[in-house]
């Protein structure tokens, strides 16, 4: 990927990985981030988790992105220090993303949502098996509100599970054993490795359903309604209602970037705490624009989330 950074000049790109240069670089200005023109493919690379206190090497998340369309992966040290650079890593990422990818985000996402939705902790089930008496689920209000997001669910689990049997029956076979002697007729090998990779292809296909139907179709709703909502207030107000809730959003907005831009560390407090210090900012700033709106920060928030104008500022803040 012959890449571009859009946010530093100074850091040298091409050059062999410094880890930690790296790590300086990340915790002082934020993610390393590179454009592609040509492929309008951004990559970010930002400090994941810091484990160098419990002596682990330290991970580091990789994010492809295109509009609104992303392919992200954790990486170790050892995976990182084994590319040229980090256009390097880039480029691979890019064409390759086989040789990058590691499911534990994901992996981690879809445990939480079984563990919260449908009562099972999945790696309980991996280190004990499952009870003599069976799988007790205990479904949250969502679940039984949505029966296929439990379905979803479900049918996840035990994709995991059956993915776990398979690998202690290959674990139990005699490491003396040749491969012939294991598996007497060649088609039997190439079946496990066939029903791997579907078990593989099934899970990460269950694992975008539960993620398009929990993070994506409720912005999709939200973008409906708020154009919907837009347009009627817009016909019931008029157009300098319509503007002046814009330029409240966009000084909000345009706040939050600033308090980021001048303390990567703030996004900790999280979003709903940053934009009210943004509000208030905002507000001492032009009381006139403020005389009201000041308590519609999750309005604001939601439209930021959802509105075009918005969505590519508000998802580059780190948060």
């Amino acid at each position: 990927m012959t890449s571009e950074p859009i946010d530093d000049q100074h850091f040298d790109f091409s050059g062999p990985i410094d880890l930690e240069a790296l790590k300086k670089r990340i915790c002082q200005n934020g993610p390393l981030r590179l454009f592609e023109p040509g492929r309008a493919v951004q990559m970010s690379l930002d400090l994941f988790v810091d484990n160098t206190e419990n002596g682990g090497d330290d991970l580091f998340s990789v994010v492809l992105s295109s509009g609104v369309t992303t392919l992200s992966t954790l990486v170790d040290e050892t995976t990182l220090k084994g590319f040229q650079s980090v256009s390097d890593l880039a480029e691979t990422f890019f064409r390759k993303p086989h040789r990058v990818f590691s499911p534990a985000g994901e992996l981690s996402y879809i445990k939480d949502q079984i563990g919260q939705h449908i009562g099972v902790d999945v790696e309980a089930i991996f280190a004990l098996g499952i009870p003599a008496e069976g799988l007790k689920l205990d479904y949250s209000a969502s679940a039984v509100k949505d029966p296929w997001m439990a379905n979803n669910l479900e049918a996840t689990l035990n994709a995991l599970v059956v993915h776990r049997q398979m690998l202690d029956g290959v674990g139990r076979i005699d490491p003396e054993q040749t491969i012939r002697d294991a598996f007497p007729h060649p088609n039997d090998f190439i079946k496990l490795m066939m029903d791997h990779y579907d078990l593989g292809f099934l899970t990460a296909r269950l694992l975008s359903e539960n993620f398009n139907k929990n993070e994506i179709e409720p912005l999709a709703f939200k973008g409906a309604a708020f154009d919907e909502a837009q347009r009627q207030r817009t016909f019931a107000s008029g157009k300098k209602a319509s503007d002046k809730r814009h330029q409240r959003i966009e000084a909000v907005l345009g706040a939050m970037e600033e308090l980021c831009a001048e303390n990567p560390s703030i996004g900790r407090v999280g979003i709903r705490a940053l934009a009210d210090i943004a509000i208030k900012d905002c507000a001492n700033a032009d009381p006139q624009l403020w005389k009201q709106g000041k308590g519609q920060r999750d309005g604001y928030i939601d439209e930021m989330k959802s509105d075009l104008r918005y969505q590519s500022r508000f998802r580059a803040l780190r948060l």
